[in-house]
């Protein structure tokens, strides 16, 4: 077995790898993630109604060897080290957009020392987690030019986050700023002694003319929210205390096969996980084909080394804070989306009249 860097990774720690096919990804893993997988996965309680939000599970791996120059195997030292083999939630996408949020407002687990709880309740502090239990942790839109890296979540405040998730679903005619890193803007530490010196400015480039139309942008948002609802109602009986838990979005970027996308949950030849069923009678061809079609937009909670079952506590709280956030901020712009909408229907109609009244 060959494995490679999972090309879609936009947070968490490196070392996530996916398989020839592509359908596989291996993560190394603590061995609480792997047991509340294990937990979901053979239990009907309430956990059991997150199962439709998470990948899906096949099992784990533990190196035993490793490949030689001359073709051969060589044992290893065993490290104590497993890998858990997930599905990789961008098989199937032509131009996957792929968004990343922290939830919660605790960085720390209940094992952690003074020293690193004391540092996490700062560090929460000071973003917007500690805020409302969100903070958008990577962003790649298939748009490869807008700039979106993992230290623009850590500079963001409450009030820009908006904006933020305007990277992510852009307008049409959307201007995306390129983000300059503060860190990395020119030191003029040595340039005051020069009173003719002119401060360097980095100027931020910007990008417009973002493809898909603003009617599937529209379902399209009005889909992920009410996958959001689905998943809120699941949440608010988990008995859970997440730290370090990630909302995971992906949708086709690509115009044409975004609506393929929609034409094949429409038909009922996709389906969410929650509703798929096997049809003894369906066409195997047909069920081959309908395998390389994803859906339009996905939902998942990922990243669970820091989570527990926590029965009788009741749901976690700033995980359901950050969760309602993002909603909101979901909704907000799904506003946009149909004002935009509305201003190009007036303007559609502002053409025609002036088109009659030449003609006429």
């Amino acid at each position: 077995m060959t494995t490679k860097e999972l090309e879609h990774q936009v947070a968490g720690h490196k070392g996530v790898q996916t398989d020839d096919s592509g359908e596989l990804v291996y993560k190394p893993a603590l061995p609480t993630e792997i047991a509340f997988y294990e937990h979901v996965a053979q239990n009907a309680d309430s956990l059991g109604q997150l199962r439709p939000f998470m990948p899906v599970c096949y099992g784990k791996l533990t190196l035993q060897g490793e490949q030689d120059g001359e073709g051969g195997v060589r044992e290893v030292a065993d490290t104590g080290s497993e890998s858990i083999v997930l599905e990789n939630l961008t098989y199937g996408y032509l131009h996957p957009s792929v968004l990343d949020a922290k939830l919660g407002t605790v960085l720390y687990d209940e094992n952690a020392t003074e020293e690193k709880k004391a540092r996490m309740i700062k560090k929460a502090a000071e973003t917007t987690t500690g805020q409302v239990g969100l903070r958008l942790t990577g962003c790649q839109p298939s748009q490869s030019y807008i700039s979106t890296p993992r230290q623009f979540g850590y500079d963001l405040k409450v009030a820009d986050m908006p904006a933020a998730l305007a990277r992510f679903f852009p307008l049409p005619s959307d201007t995306i700023q390129e983000y300059i890193d503060p860190s990395a803007q020119p030191s003029t530490a040595t340039s005051t002694s020069d009173p003719s010196f002119t401060e360097p400015t980095l100027e931020p480039k910007s990008y417009s003319s973002h493809a898909i139309p603003l009617p599937l942008l529209s379902r399209l948002l009005s889909t992920l929210l009410a996958r959001l609802e689905k998943l809120r109602s699941a949440l608010d009986t988990a008995e859970i205390r997440a730290v370090g838990a990630s909302l995971l979005v992906i949708y086709e970027s690509d115009p044409t096969r975004l609506a393929e996308c929609f034409t094949a949950l429409d038909q009922g030849r996709v389906k969410w996980k929650e509703d798929a069923e096997i049809d003894p009678d369906a066409d195997s061809d047909e069920e081959d084909d309908d395998e390389e079609t994803p859906l339009p937009i996905s939902l998942h909670l990922i990243d669970f080394a820091h989570t527990f079952a926590r029965p009788g506590e009741g749901p976690d709280p700033g995980v359901l804070m950050g969760l309602d956030k993002f909603t909101e901020l979901v909704r907000g712009r799904l506003e946009d989306v149909r004002k935009a909408q509305d201003g190009s229907e007036e303007d559609g109609g502002e053409e025609r009249e002036a088109k009659k009244a030449k003609t006429g």
